[in-house]
């Protein structure tokens, strides 16, 4: 049909060319008109502000029981910027559902089809659907981050939370704005999984196993066989210990995987692998058919 009319068209009619930005509001309305997509950022903007109420109670709770002077409460602020990176972890499976779900529900409604014949470029496609739901997660996260670390200000009289030590002035930065980040990335590769496989159970399925079975499967090998062996290298460059990496400065469960890799090159390993999974995405949406 799309071939009979070019053939139809007259030299006087214009040929109308679709735009990256035009796709990109189209993918922003489309994702804003699921219920999904409300339903996920709801439970970001509200589950954040309540995990950093509990992360500064406990912040507070021990500087109040250790009875510590002000020289010491440097180190509970460190604590909580670093606890407060760490709970980001807990959103991890929610940024991952939605975004399997962002791209499989149009396989299940059959919209993609009607999607890639409006937009035959591939590459503009995809580059418009991770950037709509990089949107979306960034400003749901830095919403609900925000208004934690208001909430925890407020707990600690002012500006508890703030005195942290100059040789540590990074890590509250690394929380509020690298977090939002890191969990857009985590998005992306669960909507890389999910462009991958065509299915909602087969993407959220191959991303638990990912950013959980496969973490645990590791660690615990790295573990059996020891501290310099290639496991432990293995385990530091999973994408769910490269998250945490990037936000605490540490690796969660293996503290040796700390020694492997540092804060920065966390974050270069999440990267990696988001780029990965989108091109492999990419390869498989561009031998995919319409019909």
């Amino acid at each position: 049909m799309m071939e009979r009319a070019s053939h139809n068209r007259t030299p006087d009619e214009p040929v109308l060319r679709v735009s990256f930005a035009g796709c990109l509001c189209s993918e922003l309305v489309k994702l804003g008109g699921l219920i999904s997509t409300w339903v996920f950022m709801g439970v970001i903007v509200a589950g954040l502000p309540l995990v950093a109420m509990l992360v500064a109670a406990a912040a507070l709770l021990g500087r109040w029981l250790l009875g510590v002077g002000a020289s010491a409460a440097s180190s509970f602020a460190v604590m909580f910027w670093m606890y407060l990176g760490a709970t980001l972890g807990d959103f991890v499976v929610v940024v991952g559902v939605f975004g399997v779900l962002s791209i499989t529900a149009e396989y299940t409604m059959r919209s993609i089809q009607s999607t890639l014949i409006a937009v035959p470029r591939r590459g503009m496609l995809i580059g418009a659907k991770v950037a709509a739901l990089a949107v979306y997660v960034m400003t749901a996260s830095f919403v609900g981050i925000f208004l934690g670390v208001v909430v925890a200000l407020l707990m600690s009289g002012g500006f508890g939370f703030l005195a942290v030590p100059s040789e540590a002035a990074v890590v509250p930065f690394v929380a509020v704005l690298g977090g939002p980040i890191a969990l857009a990335m985590v998005s992306l590769i669960a909507w890389g999984l999910g462009a991958i496989c065509r299915s909602t159970l087969g993407g959220v399925l191959s991303f638990i196993f990912l950013f959980s079975i496969l973490p645990t499967i590791v660690g615990i090998g790295a573990m059996v066989v020891g501290a310099n062996s290639t496991m432990v290298v293995a385990d530091a460059w999973l994408p769910s210990r490269a998250f945490i990496t990037f936000l605490t400065g540490v690796s969660a469960d293996l503290p040796i995987s700390s020694a492997v890799v540092n804060r920065w090159q966390g974050g270069l390993i999440l990267m990696m692998w988001t780029a990965c999974v989108l091109v492999a995405a990419g390869v498989a949406m561009s031998r995919s058919n319409v019909t």
